[in-house]
This record gives C-alpha cells, sequence and structure tokens, in this order.
C-alpha cells in the first residue's frame, strides 16, 4: 500500500486555499472595497494572507493526524506495554553471560527541574564504600533546553528508569533504589514488577501539597489542560516562603548552586500530576522500604504518605532530619541524611535517628 501521507496534506492546502480564495473574489466588490471599511486592497491581501496561513495549519494538522493514524494502525499488531508507552518488541536486548560480577548495586534517581547533582554527597560515600552506582539524568531533564520537557511524557521517565533497574538486576545480585522528589515517585512505579533489595524514598513525590491540589485537579481534566497549556506554555518554579531561590532548601548558599530550570513546561507538570494519579506505594516490591525527609519540606505532602502506608499496616523505617526542607540529601544535615541512606543500603542502620 502507498503512503500518501504528505501528498494529501498537500493536496487538501491547496483545495482548501482555491476555496478560500475563490471565496473572496466572489465577494461584492464594492462590498470589499468601501471605503468604510478599509481603503485600497490592503483589506483583500489581508484576507488572502489569512487564507494562506490558515491552509498552511490545515496541512499540518491533517499530516500530523494521519502520521499518528498511520502509526498506531500499523504498531496495533505489536505487543503494547502501556505504562511504558512502548512495545515488548522494542525493549533492550541485553546478554550478560557468566556471574554477576556485583553483589550490591544501587539506582538513583533525581527530582523535578533538577539533576543527578542532587546525590554528589551521596555518591562520594557509596564510592568510599565501593558500592556502584548509577544515576541517570530522568529525560527531558539536565538539558541546556528546557523545552524538550514539553515533549517527554511520565512514561518515558518510567520506561527509561525501568531500563536502567533491569541493567543494573543483570549486573548485580541485589539492587537498591533511591529515589528523591519526582524520582521517589518514579522509583515506586518501577518497583511495581521489578523487587528490590531496598527501596529508598527520599522525600518522594507521591502527594501533592494543599497548596498544589487546586493546580492538580485543573491540569489533570484534559480539555482546560489543554486550553491552559495553549495560552500559558510555561510555569515559573514557585519560590517557597522563607525560602531564597525556588530550590525548597534551608541551606541559603547550597541552594543558590543548585542545578534547575526556573521555568518548567505545564506539560511536564502535568505529567507529574497524572503519575502521581498512576502510582500507588502499597503496589511496591521491596525487601525493605526507607523514607528520608526534612521536617521543613514545602514541596510535598508526607503526612499523605504516611497514612497511606500505616492504613495498609505496612512496615517502613523512617528518617527525619529536624534543620532540612525538601532536598534534605543538599540541605544543612545532608551529611547525616546521606548516610542514613548509606547504612540502609549496607545493612547496619547505625545512623538512623531516634
Amino acid at each position: 500500500m502507498k503512503n500518501y501521507l504528505v501528498r494529501w496534506g498537500l493536496l487538501l492546502g491547496a483545495v482548501l486555499f482555491l476555496s478560500l480564495t475563490t471565496a473572496i473574489l466572489l465577494i461584492d466588490d464594492e462590498v470589499l472595497h468601501h471605503p468604510s471599511i478599509v481603503n485600497g486592497n490592503n483589506f483583500e491581501i489581508a484576507l488572502h494572507t489569512l487564507a494562506a496561513i490558515f491552509s498552511l495549519m490545515a496541512v499540518r494538522l491533517l499530516i500530523h493526524y494521519k502520521a499518528r493514524r498511520l502509526n498506531d494502525y500499523y504498531l496495533s499488531r505489536f505487543e503494547k506495554i502501556d505504562k511504558l508507552g512502548a512495545f515488548g518488541e522494542s525493549r533492550p536486548r541485553r546478554y550478560l553471560p557468566g556471574p554477576k560480577p556485583y553483589k550490591h548495586a544501587v539506582l538513583l534517581l533525581h527530582g523535578f527541574t533538577a539533576s543527578t547533582q542532587e546525590f554528589d554527597t551521596l555518591t562520594d560515600m557509596l564510592r568510599e564504600a565501593g558500592i556502584p552506582y548509577l544515576a541517570p539524568m530522568i529525560p527531558g531533564f539536565g538539558t541546556d533546553r528546557a523545552c524538550v520537557l514539553k515533549e517527554a511524557n511520565r512514561r518515558d521517565w518510567v520506561r527509561a528508569a525501568t531500563d536502567n533497574l533491569e541493567l543494573l538486576q543483570d549486573l548485580a545480585e541485589e539492587v537498591s533504589v533511591v529515589g528523591h522528589s519526582l524520582g521517589g515517585m518514579v522509583s515506586t512505579a518501577i518497583t511495581r514488577d521489578h523487587k528490590v533489595k531496598n527501596l529508598i524514598l527520599s522525600a518522594p513525590g507521591l502527594y501533592p501539597t494543599a497548596s498544589d491540589i487546586k493546580y492538580k485537579v485543573m491540569l489533570t481534566r484534559p480539555y482546560f489542560a489543554k486550553a491552559y497549556m495553549a495560552l500559558i506554555p510555561y510555569l515559573p518554579k514557585p519560590i517557597r516562603p522563607g525560602r531564597v531561590s525556588p530550590s525548597d532548601t534551608l541551606d541559603e548558599e547550597r541552594c543558590l548552586g543548585v542545578f534547575q530550570y526556573l521555568a518548567v513546561p505545564v506539560h511536564s507538570v502535568r505529567q507529574l500530576f497524572k503519575l502521581q494519579n498512576e502510582t500507588d506505594i502499597l503496589e511496591s516490591q521491596y525487601e525493605r522500604l526507607a523514607v528520608v525527609y526534612g521536617i521543613h519540606d514545602l514541596t510535598v505532602n508526607m503526612d499523605a504518605l504516611f497514612e497511606r502506608l500505616d492504613g495498609a499496616n505496612k512496615k517502613y523505617d523512617v528518617f527525619k532530619f529536624e534543620n532540612s526542607a525538601h532536598n534534605v540529601l543538599e540541605d544543612q544535615e545532608r551529611q547525616a541524611a546521606c548516610r542514613a541512606v548509606l547504612s540502609v543500603i549496607q545493612g547496619t542502620d547505625s545512623e538512623k535517628p531516634e
């Protein structure tokens, strides 16, 4: 079967443009050039220009629509994995013969608008302890153009993290996952189908704060969200009360050097909220669950997480820090917080606060 994707689009554009220009020419000449409307031919030129613009937009929309339908039709024969936004036939292939080279490895997943820089203190400790780790960038983040986030979605985040987790599980006998904020939510999502040694959540973004609920309600309504994004494509990252930058961190000197985007596409915020709706901590598989957070966190709702776990009588350990905010692994007590994470990974717990 021949693919007339572009041809049909151009044909539609040509027919539409000819129809519009014909309609313009058929307008009564006296009306078109009436002095009370416009002097000279300016009005007619403007109409022809609008006809051309409208026709080009129609070509673009038709080609976009037909391309999507074409791909969907062909790909329907393959094994789709909805939660990953991928297909079984397109999953990574690996062959790693022989015994696994590592006893225990760690996957580190960073937060929203941020980067792997969040784990600098922790990775120093992991290297010193001889524990291998992998800290990938979540798709859309860490590039020199925040606009990449306009295309990345929650399934891209989960798929990339799943790929990295599966790679580590092929290389190590045991794998622990540490996720901060958005990374904590992604960590929760990927452990639904992959059991890990330790699931360590650092201020996970599983539940919104009271001030963010209204935005979540608006941006998870399809038609309203699309209209909103068409008008307002970007949002500034808020500066929380008592903070000197958009980074929810008490250590003022530290937060000024944090890698982050100061404005993000509304699309990415919507994807975060949708992932919240699709992720449940009770579905995660792990041998041990630990939660690390600062009591001055203004970004996520930790109480809702604890209520969810306690309501299901789930066992978990909490490492709470009195002089830290959301970015607990980078804040004033970062050394103690990272030692707590390390103690869980090593199974020592010597740093667990009372």
